[in-house]
């Protein structure tokens, strides 16, 4: 691993089988994951200073067996630091025989750096996290309900519940995405009709756009009429829009729309292969056309 750092660039660690650096919100610390590839699979979490001081392991395999009375092997499925702390969360997945390999146990987990473990959701009550900016809550998803979990008081509270979109394949059962207010009032997520993956059953039901308050209220924001394979949506980090694309376009190609979540308007900007990516001002946007990495501004 490498830190670059106002134009000095330096090697911080060199490990075996390393992966997914993440680094605190405040820059001192990186985490990272270390695979152990044997008869089977392990991971361990690492974290080092920035500053190349302090090396020292969290979570190793007999960390991961403690977790369970099963006899089940367990992986990382998500970390992240908790915002604002020197704190992780993750959750696990279980090893299994056949397609796709693993399954997600719905667990969830705090871990700080002296590499305490604290159990936040029994196995089969959380799903997928993803902490709110103030740290205060942790969004829980899996293919059929999207909760939170109140770190504070421990309270969880059920904001949507769902059809599970059923998708062709043995790569395990489809989350929807959820974006975070930037002040952790609301989530927002995009919910695709159960069958649109399925032609022969689909029958046109939108994709409907939801904004799901932390207190329990909901509002249906819009509804879209998107096809398969142009089903994704990209909100930007501030939620002033998204992009969605259509297939109006020749080629294969999709229309690209940004919507604008304060007036509704929309408007198309042009025909490209995928959604752009956001970069973190809300404004501006990174896409390939014609082969090349374009810069494109909302305005």
């Amino acid at each position: 691993l490498w830190i670059w750092t106002e134009n000095n660039l330096r090697l911080l660690i060199e490990q075996p089988n390393i992966f997914a650096p993440v680094l605190s919100d405040d820059g001192q610390w990186l985490l990272f994951q270390q695979r152990h590839d044997s008869d089977f699979p392990s991971e361990e979490v690492w974290v080092i200073r920035t500053d190349g001081t302090e090396l020292h392991r969290l979570l190793a395999l007999d960390d991961l067996k403690a977790l369970t009375s099963e006899e089940a092997l367990l992986l990382i499925k998500d970390i992240s630091w908790l915002p604002n702390r020197h704190e992780l969360l993750f959750n696990t997945e279980k090893i299994i025989e056949g397609p796709p390999g693993s399954w997600p146990s719905l667990d969830l987990y705090s871990l700080n750096l002296s590499g305490q473990i604290t159990r936040l959701v029994d196995p089969g009550q959380g799903g997928s996290s993803v902490p709110s900016p103030t740290g205060t809550h942790v969004a829980l998803v899996t293919n059929a309900r999207i909760g939170t979990l109140n770190l504070e008081s421990g309270e969880q509270r059920t904001l949507f519940e769902f059809e599970p979109v059923g998708f062709p394949s043995d790569s395990g059962l489809p989350t929807p995405q959820v974006i975070w207010d930037p002040e952790g009032r609301f989530v927002m997520t995009s919910i695709l009709p159960q069958n649109l993956y399925y032609p022969e059953k689909y029958t046109g039901e939108p994709t409907q756009v939801w904004r799901l308050f932390v207190n329990g209220q909901v509002e249906l924001v819009t509804e879209l009429q998107l096809v398969a394979p142009f089903t994704g949506i990209a909100f930007s980090p501030h939620l002033q829009y998204f992009f969605y694309l259509d297939n109006s376009c020749v080629d294969g190609m999709g229309m690209l729309y940004v919507h604008n979540l304060a007036s509704g308007e929309e408007y198309p900007l042009d025909c490209v292969w995928d959604l752009p990516q956001w970069l973190p001002d809300g404004e501006h946007f990174t896409y390939q056309l014609d082969g090349l990495w374009q810069l494109g501004r909302i305005i």
